[in-house]
């Protein structure tokens, strides 16, 4: 197949977009496909080491003309494809699919929609409030630029069956199908069995969703834990200044944006890692973790409890449980170990990475 995959996100960007993509376009190469690879980028990058072709489009050009932009390398391109994989970037994926007449099939890793009214404070509420929400002029546009034109995608591919029931609810004749996120973690990155139990870690978008001011007033309450936090986001300075009230400089580190490499380096030097986020879809830094063999504390959003089962494969805060109850639970090194092994057995059987790619390459083949 001659593949064109897009996206919003991609190295040395962070998130789920900029993790599978590569990975995804890597193996399809490898396997004999074709793949060009069209994202926006900030910044410059060396990318000689990608066995496919990346075009980058500047993420600070003015909205409508980058928009514009955007839609005339996909359309050019996708002339030249079988068809169009979109990982984002839905809306000029589509209309590049349109105007090149090319099948496309769309990847749905939560809803963008909702995304964009939470960092522009148009709505402040959750992923699953903004389903039923009545909408003003400002979200119907979102909702439209957003998810209007994924009624002419062959197949809609999602991480997690509760990401898969979100878009159908957005319109039951799509064809949806889950398809797992995998990772291939380093081998050399796996944390060795310790007994020390004092470093939490976690990594995110400094987005308000990610509700990392609460694990950060949890470790005031607890002494002797330290947290690096690894990330770049609006919330940065208000987190930041959150520490020094609390003068928790000397136990709570900010390391900004790492690589790939340097945050799973980071990971084996840590003991927990956490992630308190109020929504995911299913988020591909805890099946990461596990590899890490780190034991998990997760809020229990989203599709996070098809990964994370309580007292199982990890710990799951809600109402009941907190982010202390978790680290309470888990200094006990026998019920710590146990969850650590579980989550391990859990991932290889659940998250193979071939196994994603084959699943992925029969999607693909069949909506040409």
């Amino acid at each position: 197949m001659k593949i064109l995959i897009t996206s919003g996100i991609f190295p040395p960007d962070i998130g789920g977009p900029a993790s599978y993509v590569p990975k995804i376009a890597k193996e399809l190469s490898n396997k004999g496909h074709k793949v060009n690879v069209i994202c926006l980028s900030d910044q410059k990058y060396d990318d000689s080491k990608f066995n496919f072709n990346v075009i980058r489009i500047d993420r600070e050009i003015f909205f409508p003309l980058r928009v514009f932009k955007t839609i005339f390398k996909i359309y050019s391109s996708a002339k030249k494809a079988d068809l169009i994989f979109a990982n984002t970037l839905t809306f000029e994926s589509s209309i590049g699919a349109l105007l090149s007449r090319k099948p496309i099939v769309h990847k749905i890793v939560g809803d963008y929609a909702w995304e964009r009214a939470r960092n522009k404070n148009w709505f402040n509420g959750t992923i699953d409030e903004y389903q039923t929400s009545k909408k003003n002029f400002k979200l119907k546009f979102l909702d439209f630029y957003f998810k209007y034109f994924l009624r002419f995608s062959k197949v809609i591919i999602t991480p997690s069956n509760y990401l898969k029931n979100i878009v159908l609810g957005w319109d039951k004749s799509l064809d949806v199908k889950t398809i797992y996120n995998a990772i291939e973690f380093p081998s050399k990155y796996v944390k060795e069995n310790n007994d020390s139990f004092s470093k939490l870690i976690t990594v995110s978008r400094l987005v308000s969703w990610k509700r990392i001011d609460e694990i950060i007033l949890a470790i005031k309450d607890l002494e002797g834990y330290t947290l690096d936090i690894i990330g770049e986001g609006p919330e940065e300075h208000f987190l930041k200044d959150l520490v020094k009230k609390h003068h928790l400089e000397n136990r709570i580190t900010f390391l900004g944006h790492l690589d790939k490499e340097n945050v799973f380096e980071k990971m084996s030097q840590s003991d927990v890692f956490i992630l308190n986020s109020s929504y995911e879809g299913l988020p591909h830094v805890i099946v990461e973790a596990m590899s890490a063999k780190l034991p998990v504390i997760c809020a229990d959003v989203g599709g996070c409890s098809e990964i994370v089962i309580h007292k199982e494969t990890g710990f799951l805060t809600n109402e009941f449980n907190s982010i202390n109850d978790g680290l309470k639970y888990l200094k006990d090194s026998t019920y710590r170990e146990q969850i650590v092994e579980n989550a391990q057995s859990f991932v290889e059987t659940k998250f193979g990475f071939f196994k994603m790619v084959d699943s992925s390459i029969e999607t693909l083949k069949i909506s040409i």
